[in-house]
């Protein structure tokens, strides 16, 4: 490729960065009907009094607010909220995955995040897997991409649908059905408001699938607004909203806690007018019985805590851990006036091993590349995976010199060892990103650096090293 090329490549990468296109004034429309689910916590929901929450109304709220569009709210039934759209009640579909079925009257946007599907299984019960349920009913939203999935994969599978999760996880929790399959951490937070989250367990994967914008055929040409509005939402706003809602509150421990010591006192008064012997006996149980019950809730949230800081698919940091130690990591660099470089990596034509072998092996491949890089970092390196198929390492005392080098050599390991799923080589290749911090930068312009540099990568035939200070 010619150098005038490789400068009009870095133009266009700094410009998508910074300065999203925008659409023309007869494009923009002055409002929007948003519609998703009633009850898919944490994503979209009705609270207590009726009030739209959870992070893909805070996505769409602040896409209302960066593109000057008052943005209302229409929250019902899973089935219903796909309706709306066909029918033209609603604009826009605020969050959904893309499929053959729903292609044929729907028009989709960009990614907006990815989210996880796990399988739901009664703790006391040895299935593991979709392939080990036999006869038992699996619960599924009705019209929701799982039941399709399965449907389509596990054809011989017993299916209960229900109108939405919450009915479908109270089901669940009332005995009617031993599995179910939901969204992470959708399961998570309906079991723990349910008080049931120890009495199932959620080991098995189904898929990982993109979120995205959809409208109805007919307004197709919505579309570049909404793709325009959607990019000026920086990483760190998406990030912000993530964390709002994907770490665990405590408030319902404490306030458990404390109902069972008002609980304990009460008792204990009464029991001392009784007999003291008898005092002495009750104390001890009930004392018992609230450090179990303390210890309980402490493994529950433990557990919430590590699913909110680590990538529950690779293992390792996720976006919310990554930026915390970027923090900490670029005050050391400055209070020292040492050397931090940063790399990113991007998996090359993961789309097509989705495509060509489905989306188990498009998990497996990711697995092992983080296993890959993250075996040839250093101990006091950060690795983290920040996006579908990208990753993040921070290394500390680290020229951008060293940076690149240590990438090439990362690259060069991945192209020597080829991935095998069941029978099939795939090659395992990246291109990657590098740039080191300099004071002038905010963190967010220290990625957009590494992140035009994985650009030219990319632009430059993949499978490389771009890197600059």
């Amino acid at each position: 490729m010619s150098t005038k090329s490789s400068v009009f490549f870095l133009l266009l990468a700094l410009v998508l960065c910074f300065t999203p296109a925008a659409a023309s004034d007869e494009d923009r429309p002055q409002s929007l009907v948003v519609t998703n689910s009633a009850s898919w916590v944490p994503y979209s929901f009705l609270d207590a009094e009726g009030n739209p929450k959870g992070l893909l109304i805070d996505v769409w709220r602040l896409f209302g607010e960066h593109n000057n569009v008052e943005v209302t709210f229409d929250l019902v039934d899973w089935k219903v909220s796909l309706d709306r759209v066909r029918s033209g009640a609603a604009d826009v579909h605020g969050g959904l995955v893309d499929t053959k079925d729903r292609d044929g009257y729907l028009s989709f946007s960009q990614s907006i995040m990815r989210v996880r599907t796990l399988l739901y299984v009664a703790a006391h019960s040895d299935v593991s897997n979709l392939s080990e349920v036999g006869k038992i009913p699996v619960g599924v939203v009705e019209s929701s991409f799982q039941q399709s999935f399965i449907q389509s994969y596990f054809p011989d599978t017993v299916l209960t649908s229900f109108p939405n999760s919450e009915l479908m996880v109270e089901a669940a929790v009332n005995g009617e059905i031993e599995a179910f399959v939901t969204d992470f951490p959708t399961g998570q937070y309906h079991l723990i408001a349910m008080e049931s989250l120890e009495r199932f367990k959620a080991d098995h994967v189904l898929f990982t699938e993109n979120i995205r914008a959809a409208v109805n055929k007919s307004s197709e040409a919505l579309l570049p607004f909404i793709d325009t509005g959607l990019m000026r939402i920086s990483p760190y706003e998406m990030a912000e909203i993530r964390d709002r809602w994907f770490v665990p509150a405590e408030p319902i421990a404490k306030w458990i806690i404390a109902a069972v010591i008002v609980l304990a006192a009460i008792l204990l008064v009464v029991a001392f007018a009784i007999h003291y012997i008898s005092l002495r006996r009750a104390v001890r149980k009930k004392t018992e019985a609230l450090r179990r019950s303390v210890g309980k809730l402490r493994a529950a949230n433990t557990q919430l805590d590590r699913l909110a800081r680590v990538d529950p698919l690779t293992g390792i940091a996720n976006r919310h851990q990554f930026y915390q130690s970027a923090v900490i990591e670029v005050e050391r660099a400055k209070r020292y006036g040492r050397p931090l470089s940063l790399t990113l990596f991007d998996l090359d034509h993961l789309k097509q091993v989705n495509d060509g072998y489905g989306h188990l092996a498009g998990d497996a491949i990711l697995q092992r590349a983080a296993a890959v890089v993250g075996a040839n970092l250093r101990e006091n390196d950060i690795f983290a995976r920040i996006g579908g198929d990208e990753f993040v390492a921070i290394l500390p005392e680290t020229k951008v010199q060293e940076a690149v080098r240590l990438a090439e050599r990362i690259l060069e390991i991945a192209r020597e060892r080829p991935f095998e799923f069941e029978g099939h080589e795939i090659e395992l290749s990246f291109s990657a990103g590098v740039a080191e911090y300099n004071e002038a930068n905010s963190i967010e312009q220290w990625i957009c650096r590494a992140d035009e540099e994985l650009y030219h990568s990319k632009a430059e035939g993949r499978a490389q090293v771009s890197g600059g200070a």
